[in-house]
């Protein structure tokens, strides 16, 4: 019997490459009930096309191509190595909160990290693909973050071993509650 993917949410270790498959999936399973919806109103009308399943079946194009925008989002990112998770997973100190998997947007770009520790009045992230404009996303979380959580700092890394040594060297902040930090950067996830 085959395996069955286990659920996954947002900034859980193996979302991006769940959501991969799940969005596809979807994509096809819209388009596959437009046509039997179609074909059943030909069915039902003695091979005339111009009934009310046609267009019930051509309004299943509307979820089938968000799904599909979805996937091809998702698609250029994957999750992240399994033991660098289990090390950054040892690391989190009581409180913190560990993120994996971001695929985050803005108006102007796609953002890819993979891994986003919140803790201690902090905010440390490292990019998923090294291509990126690092400034920019430092910046753009940075002032998202300071306008949902007060006190916060915000600071990206381009490799996992800068990562790791930022996270050892972590200095304590005086912020407000992680929380609407949290709800800040998770309404951002695609």
């Amino acid at each position: 019997m085959g395996r069955r993917m286990k659920k996954r949410r947002k900034t859980e270790y193996g979302y991006i490459n769940y959501q991969k498959i799940r969005q596809l999936f979807m994509t096809f399973l819209m388009t596959a009930i437009g046509i039997f919806i179609y074909f059943l109103g030909c069915a039902l009308n003695k091979g005339e096309n111009t009934n009310v399943f046609t267009i019930i079946a051509i309004l299943m194009v509307l979820p089938g191509a968000k799904f599909f925008v979805n996937f091809v989002v998702l698609f250029p990112y994957h999750t992240p190595d399994k033991k660098q998770y289990g090390e950054l997973k040892s690391c989190l100190q009581e409180k913190g909160v560990l993120y994996s998997d971001l695929v985050i947007t803005s108006k102007e770009k796609v953002m890819n990290l993979d891994f986003l520790i919140i803790q201690s009045g902090c905010v440390l992230g490292v990019l998923g693909k090294k291509d990126q404009e690092l400034p920019y996303i430092q910046k753009y979380l940075a002032q998202g973050v300071r306008n949902w959580a007060s006190g916060y700092s915000v600071k990206i890394y381009k490799e996992y071993g800068e990562f790791k040594k930022g996270l050892g060297s972590l200095k304590p902040r005086e912020a407000e509650s992680s929380e609407k930090a949290e709800e800040y950067l998770r309404s951002l996830i695609v």
